[in-house]
């Protein structure tokens, strides 16, 4: 008898895989199950502390400067707003959504906003606040209960 599988049984191998992997997509993406966009965030925050004390002090850092933005919630709400509305034009006319999507595109490209900006301007407002944090980070703090300068 031979162990090697006709094509049609590869086939149907194949097939059967691709089922079983699909409903493992399938059921990740539940609501229940607990993946989702926060989800996400939260495990590649976690990643990003993990992997080099470096990453942990920028991821620090950003979190802190984000916190601190008055544009912050006017931005979560727009994100939450434009996920309300797209995604039923993305259901129903994907092409169209990334047609629209590379129109956009080409006209930042096209208008260049980033140039409007003054390169020292920005420096000079975050750099000193950055330097801050990444210096008040990096020095010991003084343990608690002893006055600074006891040990």
């Amino acid at each position: 008898m031979s162990t090697e599988l006709t094509a049609n049984e590869r086939l149907i191998a194949s097939r059967e895989q691709l089922r079983h992997a699909l409903r493992l997509i399938d059921a990740r993406s539940e609501p229940g199950s607990g993946l989702s966009s926060e989800t996400l965030a939260a495990r590649l925050r976690a990643d990003l502390k993990s992997s080099t004390p470096e990453a942990q002090i920028l991821l620090e850092l950003f979190q802190r400067w984000w916190t601190g933005q008055p544009l912050r919630v006017a931005w979560l709400l727009l994100a939450d707003t434009a996920t309300a509305v797209l995604q039923p034009v993305a259901q129903r006319h994907p092409y169209r959504l990334v047609m629209g999507a590379a129109v956009v595109g080409a006209v930042l490209v096209g208008v260049r906003p980033w140039r409007w900006f003054s390169t020292s301007a920005l420096l000079a407002g975050v750099l000193p606040k950055l330097m801050s944090e990444v210096m008040l980070r990096l020095t010991p703090q003084p343990h608690e209960g002893h006055p600074p300068g006891s040990r």
